[in-house]
């Protein structure tokens, strides 16, 4: 399991991010959309998109 990070100042992670640079498509209210997955942490990955999706929303998604 991960350790939790020891970062000052207002770095509240619990989890180390790993930096990626992986393509993705996922579905969103039946529209068909894609991003690119820009780091990986235990529990949760952060997407860059210009489509806006609210914080939380649960995605299946697919990586190329």
């Amino acid at each position: 399991m991960a350790q939790p990070s020891a970062t000052a100042g207002s770095e509240r992670r619990l989890f180390a991010r790993v930096p990626y640079r992986i393509p993705c498509a996922f579905e969103h209210r039946g529209a068909k959309l894609g991003g690119i997955v820009t780091d990986v942490a235990a529990r949760g990955i952060f997407v860059e998109s210009s489509n806006r999706i609210p914080p939380g929303t649960e995605l299946r998604f697919v990586l190329r």
